[in-house]
């Protein structure tokens, strides 16, 4: 199956997005920050429906961009985010985004208490919207059919936990594989890592106490989580490995 990306549906007009990578770093924290004042207000004494939080989505986004909000038995405290699709077979054309987070078990509607997930999928999608090149990397890598398993076993054994990556790991995943999709798959890699750690360093100000969701400066926190997860090491060393394939590589080319 081939993807191709609806830009209109999948990130924010490139004349709202030019700058810097911090430029747009900066855009995806303002969206959260705006986006969480809305959350917050919509809760009030209660807890809200999925279509609700998918109206705030709308709010916070251009039209186009179409987010729905699905729920999930709360017994499984799990968030997710993937693009949403219209056809299939052959061809797909992404037309959104898809969050599922846990709900109540009655009325099926989300918890106060899931702010934490729902800011994380919230700033999963605002760093997307603004980072067009990141999106279109990851399905370029779906539609080159390249094989995910030992990446998607990577991230999920030493991403967002103390655990380290190191060369051992790195030479694993790319062993066997072509330079450009060696290249492609650390570019994935690097992706993934840089956007936990900006969204735990930013999502580090909202928090939920005795029942109130409350939102708090940069300097009141003494604790940010990403440095328990080594996050800056294990970017540092996929950094590190990229930049010496594409050496190795351009000596290459120079000498032949």
């Amino acid at each position: 199956m081939a993807i191709r990306i609806d830009h209109i549906k999948t990130h924010l007009p490139l004349s709202k997005i030019k700058g810097t990578p911090q430029a747009r770093l900066n855009q995806t924290i303002k969206m959260s920050d705006n986006f969480f004042e809305n959350v917050k207000g919509s809760f009030g004494y209660q807890n809200i429906s999925t279509g609700i939080l998918s109206n705030i989505f709308k709010k916070s986004l251009n039209p186009e961009i179409e987010v729905k909000v699905f729920g999930k038995p709360r017994a499984v405290n799990e968030s997710s985010t993937d693009l949403a699709f219209n056809g299939g077979g052959v061809k797909a054309e992404t037309i959104g985004y898809e969050v599922i987070l846990p709900v109540e078990p009655y009325k099926q509607r989300i918890e106060k208490s899931s702010i934490k997930l729902i800011m994380k999928e919230a700033f999963g999608i605002f760093y997307k919207v603004t980072n067009p090149k990141i999106l279109q990397r990851e399905i370029n890598i779906v539609n080159k059919r390249y094989d995910l398993t030992n990446l998607a076993a990577l991230l999920k054994e030493k991403g967002l936990n103390s655990k380290k990556i190191n060369e051992f790991d790195i030479d694993k995943l790319l062993a066997g594989r072509k330079v450009q999709e060696k290249v492609d798959l650390l570019q994935s890699l690097r992706n993934h890592l840089k956007q936990q750690f900006y969204m735990l360093e930013n999502n580090a100000k909202y928090q939920l106490r005795n029942g109130k969701i409350l939102k708090l400066k940069r300097t009141t926190i003494m604790h940010k989580p990403h440095t328990s997860f080594n996050l800056p090491e294990k970017i540092e060393v996929v950094e590190n490995k990229l930049a010496q394939i594409m050496k190795n590589e351009r000596d290459r080319m120079a000498k032949s």
